[in-house]
């Protein structure tokens, strides 16, 4: 078990928000105010870990081992400790299953691994049985793919050190390198994100590829970017701190959320630079190990030893105690958590409620290696791993329902149909884990994982090719 508590900083960009940020997190002794900062009100219930307080000073008050530390960081030296409780797991009695989830079949998947929640969940079902292609646009194979979503009616790929943008008939429309991190489709916007080779995050349009704003990073350089989501007006960034001087004392061992908050009409610099944005505020953990996804206005942040919930203010509304490292985190629509993560050299998977109770916990064996991305979670709440070698198909309650031996990048379709990209074969595999070969490619080695359009077609790509495949019956 861990012991080793994480300090997360809170930070602000702006000496204007300094009265504000006063009053979201009261002074020690103080009441503090009955409202917070705008933002999408929070509906699920969390426990109440006991009160946060906070320190002037940074001091730690006896017998406050088990406080997590958090700072508000405030600039000109000045700086007040929070203290958020965390909540041992509850490790007894049933969890109930929460009913199936309702695929919503017009969204787009707009991501790496399709969604906010990171659950690899794709919104229509694959039960047909042919499947020829209706397209296929050639590739550039010195960018290979990794990933393909799709909103609106522009298609991104993403991989390679590059995004490429075509149209929902396989045009090619432009291509631009990306630094670090993962690319965001936002058709509400007409945008997508990606960040450039100046280190900032910038926003391309949708309809032709073309720069229509960029805004800085937290830190520069010295952190990449690995998670990004907006929600209405905010943007939420997290970056890990990277191994920027090959002679440091230390290694890298900070990262933080950033968010950003966009006022409309937006007004852009000559430059490109976006002006009419402001830090809304930041949280800064002193561990380059977390673990991170979001559902609506929820965030759930892992780092070694805690779980937190957040609102879109940085918030803490609840912190658990986990024990373990985290190694990668996706959620449900309820906002559950599944979290991977290690103790000593044993992977775990957990899965744990905003309640603060953990529903199953699988120990992944030593032999299988470290999962290849995060939990896929079903419509149904299985929960699938993709692992080296193999896949593990477990039962909501956390039992192992079968093991397949092939392995690749992997969703879940809305008739509860595991798709994976293994070699030049795209794969199915139901419930009960019975295969079938939904397309064999002969002999070009798929890279991204299947996802699925609006109108039911599927998308994948290799190296060289980007595949649209449209359902037939018999």
């Amino acid at each position: 078990m861990y012991k080793r508590s994480n300090k997360v900083l809170w930070g602000t960009g702006a000496a204007l928000l300094l009265a504000v940020f006063a009053g979201y997190y009261p002074a020690a002794g103080q009441q503090g105010p009955t409202g917070s900062l705008p933002g999408p009100p929070v509906q699920r219930p969390y426990p109440t870990p006991g009160p946060v307080k906070s320190t002037p000073g940074g001091k730690v008050p006896a017998g406050a081992n088990r406080m997590t530390e958090i700072f508000f960081e405030m600039p000109l030296k000045s700086s007040q400790k929070i203290e958020a409780p965390a909540i041992p797991l509850q490790t007894s009695g049933l969890v109930a299953t929460p009913p199936k989830a309702v695929a919503q079949s017009d969204a787009a998947i707009p991501r790496t691994f399709c969604d906010d929640e990171w659950n690899s969940r794709l919104n229509r079902g694959v039960s047909a049985v042919r499947w020829p292609a209706k397209w296929e646009t050639p590739l550039n194979g010195t960018y290979p793919p990794s990933s393909v979503s799709r909103s609106a009616d522009r298609i991104l790929l993403e991989g390679g050190g590059q995004w490429q943008l075509f149209d929902r008939g396989g045009k090619f429309l432009a291509a631009q390198p990306i630094k670090h991190g993962m690319a965001l489709m936002d058709s509400a916007h007409s945008v997508f994100y990606a960040v450039d080779q100046a280190g900032a995050v910038t926003a391309y349009n949708l309809s032709d590829g073309k720069k229509a704003w960029s805004t800085s990073l937290a830190y520069g350089e010295v952190f990449a970017l690995r998670y990004l989501a907006r929600v209405g007006n905010r943007l939420i960034m997290v970056s890990v701190e990277q191994e920027a001087f090959p002679h440091r004392k230390t290694p890298p061992n900070r990262s933080v959320i950033q968010t950003k908050e966009l006022s409309e009409p937006l007004r852009v610099s000559p430059g490109g630079d976006l002006l009419s944005v402001r830090d809304a505020g930041s949280l800064r953990a002193e561990t380059a190990k977390v673990a991170l996804a979001m559902h609506g206005s929820t965030i759930a942040f892992a780092v070694t030893d805690r779980l937190y919930f957040l609102d879109l203010n940085l918030k803490v509304l609840a912190a658990m105690e986990t024990g373990i490292e985290p190694v990668m985190l996706s959620l449900d629509e309820t906002g559950r958590a599944y979290l991977i993560g290690k103790n000593a050299a044993q992977y775990a998977l957990w899965s744990i409620t905003p309640q603060g109770q953990r529903a199953f916990a699988y120990d992944i064996p030593a032999e299988f290696g470290m999962p290849l991305m995060p939990p896929i979670v079903g419509y149904d709440h299985r929960v699938y791993l993709s692992l080296p070698g193999r896949i593990v198909a477990l039962s909501p309650d956390g039992k192992v329902a079968w093991e397949q031996g092939v392995s690749g990048p992997a969703t879940i379709s809305a008739d509860d149909q595991l798709l994976v990209s293994s070699g030049s074969l795209l794969l199915a595999f139901d419930q009960k884990g019975n295969r079938r070969v939904i397309r064999d490619f002969e002999g070009d080695v798929l890279k991204t994982a299947a996802i699925t359009t609006g109108e039911g077609d599927i998308l994948v790509a290799s190296a060289t090719k980007l595949y649209r495949l449209t359902p037939l019956p018999r």
